[in-house]
């Protein structure tokens, strides 16, 4: 009888996890009856998973993770099970609501579970439902059949922890399902006096529906962000389209040019039309004028005086029944009832503008506005595709932020788009405007972020200032490990001049500076992660004096170094931290280069971790573009020096780069010989030397090598590095068994370590001896040890090396155009995918590949093979995979034939040399 977990479906995967909503709420009222409940909910849940062949393979506190094979069972099970749930007759108050996510992704199981990356991104994405919901991802929807897919309906693109780039997310609808629910739980990547916008209004459309929803039911609703995003004209535009609503008026009241708060009341007076009488208390006055009227303000800039504001407000608010509040504010009044509306800068194009279309990037938002603005003052502005790539280059850098894109755009009656370009990379003080209409604060960006530094405090400018040095979003901790810094370290920028800022207040100021739109906040499942518009951080770098600003990314490096360090190196967690932090670190070594000895060997540190990311995500060629640039920077002769060059010879070999990995391994040995090699890399430079020499077809130089770095006892990471060498050494030297005894002990090294990386390269490794020598059974067990890993981690390269061998064992076993169409088809997909990640394989290995191939163009005719491998170039993955998984299965249950391949145990391969190289870049260690 085959066990549970046999029954799991593997490949592409549609997963649904579930989660009770307010299940806290529910225990304290239910009590000791909750478990019954609970229960009660599960039943109805396993039921329904079973009607549609969904297996639960994980169940965590009042959730459950359900795997299935077909993405439309999926989500008939989903709507299926919140109707039961919906119909259950519960207890008066203990009203079961149930939160879903779908997604679909690569997998295959482990034992009894999963552990697969698409199992943490569906944990997320039912982090971002509410109860009675069902939140799936653009691949479930993909994956659907038309029919199905035609009930999602579309929420908008949204930034979702553990997933690379933001996430279209869709709801499904009918089946009875609720139409409508709050906002996702996520962050999306977007008779009168009010004054009269000479522009119109780009890309604001979703911001002003919901400004027309809120306005006529909240008495507060506040409009919040960073300064130049566009704050004012939304909420005066929003105002005049609201005027009809309005009887009383709809009366904007600027309070920026005030010169204190006692000034306010008399400001809202003169807006509202109240002549007041001499001597009176002129927001007496307003308030007996606006009692009995239906009228909206619209009060801009509170931030200036915010206290006084939120007590007139809330007064206000309190006595006059018909007056509703529009503000626009960098930080909230928290007067009770206030309802925000956060307005974010205009989207940009997420690529460089070398690498977005024309056509594309001038549909993006905050393009289309520079361009508008542009024609404003050079009506014959037709950017060709240069100038458009040179526009979303300004835009990008900008932020979007729309005011800092007109003072730019305004530049183009003078400059070209390349030239504006240049100066902001230079210095922002180009974007100064001629505009003399606007306040002086908004006529230069400059101006506008000292206008809003000025309303901090000491310890929020200190902050902020630390802050800037990372380069993308981060979390408390890291933010904690910039700001809370040594007394020693710390600069004059106001604040204490005996130290810094106590850790415990860090959190705090971090908030404070959000609540104040000077930091963007993106809430994630595992937290809240924070980020500075790039326009605030330059600006906020200039606070701290350049000593002061490399003390903290001296702070910062060290902090990482401790957390994701290269003696960290390996596994999928470490992957994914590196990920989250990857601008992060970049910002913080780009800080250090150029600093002493000691600032140098710790930027070298990072820029190892960063070159051994790239190698570990198989972005190989970025991996040889970044690296090199580091090494050339940071050039200290340090252990940690001979670290970098070894990372940047490995991503060589990787792409194929003889000569430039054989330059940086002569480099790298010579600076060896004088500052030694640091003990977390201890055989780094003997296993880039020795690949390089089985590259160069010095086998017996390997092996020599080899032993002797062996022979040094060097750390378990190192042993199976260089038992991993001297393994294809060995079997490149025809000593078959030799090669798989240092396989075997490069696969028990990886086995202590537990790093997923290292040991599916190493049945990888494995499966490949075990082709070679005719031991195909052993071969395809080991592939799909290999093929299970790559799944886990989302490595299109291991994907792409099990396609290959199992299209080499198909080649080796049956006959008929069905194996050989088989061998063509994932034969030609592993060639696209190898090509797409930049992997190059070795001589030897495509010659057995191209072998097979001929093989079967021999036996399939030049008309038929041309025609399975146009099918093997558009092969779905998933459909692939599944394949090498049928191949593998059928070779390793073959085992008679494993046995007949042997004769006094001496291996007799069939169709491939035993002398070639043992396998491809794709499956070498590092």
């Amino acid at each position: 009888m085959p066990g549970l977990w046999q029954s799991l479906p593997r490949g592409r995967v549609t997963f649904v996890m579930t989660d009770v909503e307010g299940s806290t709420r529910l225990l304290r009222r239910a009590g000791e009856d909750y478990a019954a409940l609970l229960q009660r909910h599960r039943v109805l849940l396993e039921r329904t998973w079973a009607a549609w062949r969904g297996v639960e393979v994980d169940r965590e506190g009042d959730g459950s993770l359900v795997a299935f094979a077909s993405a439309d069972h999926a989500l008939a099970a989903c709507a299926e099970a919140q109707g039961r749930i919906e119909r259950e007759p519960w207890p008066v108050g203990m009203r079961f609501r149930v939160r879903m996510g779908v997604h679909t992704g690569l997998a295959a199981p482990r034992g009894r579970r999963y552990v697969a990356l698409a199992v943490h991104q569906v944990a997320r994405v039912t982090s971002a439902a509410h109860g009675g919901q069902v939140i799936v991802t653009a691949d479930t929807a993909a994956a659907a059949s038309p029919a199905v897919a035609g009930a999602l309906a579309p929420l908008g693109r949204f930034r979702v922890r553990d997933f690379d780039a933001p996430v279209p997310l869709l709801q499904l609808t009918g089946h009875g399902l609720p139409g409508t629910f709050p906002a996702v739980r996520a962050l999306p990547a977007e008779g009168h006096n009010l004054p009269r916008p000479l522009d119109a209004l780009v890309d604001r459309d979703a911001e002003l529906a919901r400004l027309a929803e809120l306005l006529p039911a909240a008495r507060l609703v506040t409009l919040v962000g960073t300064g130049g995003v566009g704050k004012t004209r939304l909420a005066v535009e929003a105002g005049q389209r609201a005027v009809p609503g309005w009887p009383g008026g709809v009366w904007f009241v600027d309070l920026a040019p005030l010169p204190g708060p006692d000034a306010v009341a008399a400001a809202v007076a003169v807006a509202v039309g109240v002549a007041g009488v001499p001597g009176a208390e002129p927001w007496q006055d307003v308030v007996e004028h606006l009692r009995r009227e239906r009228a909206l303000l619209v009060v801009d800039n509170c931030e200036v005086h915010r206290e006084e504001v939120a007590r007139l407000v809330a007064d206000l608010l309190s006595a006059c029944p018909g007056v509703h509040v529009l503000a626009t504010s960098r930080e909230p009044l928290h007067v009770p009832g206030e309802r925000l509306l956060r307005l974010a800068p205009l989207a940009v194009p997420e690529r460089a503008g070398r690498d977005v279309a024309p056509a594309e990037a001038l549909a993006a938002p905050a393009v289309r506005l520079f361009v508008e603005r542009a024609r404003a003052v050079q009506p014959d502005f037709d950017p060709d595709p240069a100038a458009v790539a040179c526009v979303v280059d300004i835009c990008r850098r900008l932020d979007g932020l729309p005011l800092a894109l007109e003072i730019a755009a305004a530049r183009i009656g003078v400059l070209q788009p390349a030239d504006v370009l240049a100066g902001i990379r230079r210095s922002l003080r180009i974007l100064r405007s001629g505009d003399t209409t606007q306040p002086r604060r908004q006529r230069t960006l400059d101006d506008l972020l000292d206008w809003s530094v000025r309303l901090l405090t000491a310890e929020e400018r200190l902050a902020l200032a630390r802050c800037a040095v990372l380069g993308g979003a981060f979390g408390v901790e890291a933010a904690t490990a910039a700001v809370a810094g040594d007394p020693a370290d710390e600069g004059d920028l106001g604040g204490d001049p005996d130290g810094g800022v106590d850790e415990y207040l860090v959190p705090e100021l971090v908030w404070s500076l959000a609540e104040k739109s000077l930091l963007v906040a993106a809430p994630t499942a595992g937290g809240t992660r924070y980020r500075l518009l790039q326009t605030v951080r330059d600006h906020a770098r200039a606070l701290a004096a350049p000593a002061e600003q490399r003390a903290t990314a001296r702070r910062l490096a060290r902090w990482y170094l401790d957390r994701l360090g290269p003696e960290h190196l390996g596994g999928q967690r470490w992957v994914s931290s590196v990920a989250a932090e990857l601008d992060n670190v970049r910002s913080v070594v780009a800080q250090l280069a150029g600093g002493g000895d000691g600032d140098g060997a710790i930027a070298q540190e990072l820029a190892v971790v960063l070159g051994r990311y790239h190698e570990a995500v198989q972005q190989l060629r970025e991996g040889v573009t970044e690296t090199t640039r580091l090494a050339a920077e940071l050039t200290a002769a340090t252990p940690a020096r001979v670290a970098l060059l070894t990372a940047l010879a490995d991503l060589h070999l990787r792409v194929g780069e003889l000569d430039a990995a054989e330059r940086v391994v002569a480099e790298a040995g010579a600076l060896r010989t004088s500052a030694g090699a640091p003990d977390w890399d201890d055989v780094g430079l003997d296993k880039a030397a020795g690949e390089l020499a089985i590259r160069r077809r010095r086998y017996d130089h390997t092996v020599a090598l080899a032993e002797r770095a062996l022979a040094a006892d060097p750390s378990l990471r190192g042993r199976a590095r260089m038992h991993n060498v001297l393994g294809f050494a060995r079997f490149c030297l025809g000593d078959a068994d030799g090669a798989r005894k240092a396989f075997a002990g490069e696969l028990s090294c990886c086995e202590q370590l537990g790093d997923e990386v290292l040991l599916a390269h190493a049945h990888g490794n494995l499966a490949e001896i075990e082709l070679r020598a005719g031991s195909w059974a052993a071969a395809a067990r080991h592939q799909r040890a290999c093929l299970e890993l790559a799944l886990e981690l989302g490595q299109q390269g291991m994907l792409a090396c099990t396609l290959n061998v199992a299209a080499r064992l198909a080649a080796e076993g049956g006959d008929g155009p069905d194996v050989w169409g088989t061998v063509v088809r994932l034969g030609t997909k592993a060639d696209d995918m190898l090509r797409e990640s930049g992997l190059v394989l070795y001589d030897e290995d495509r010659e057995v590949t191209e072998r097979a191939l001929a093989s079967a163009r021999g036996r399939l005719g030049t008309s038929g093979f041309e025609a399975q491998q146009a099918a093997g170039h558009v092969l779905d993955v998933a459909e692939a995979v599944r394949d090498a998984e049928r191949v593998l299965a059928d070779v390793e249950a073959a085992t008679s034939t494993e046995a007949r391949a042997f004769e006094d145990g001496v291996p007799k391969p069939r169709g491939s040399s035993p002398g070639a190289a043992s396998e491809d870049a794709a499956q070498v260690t590092s």
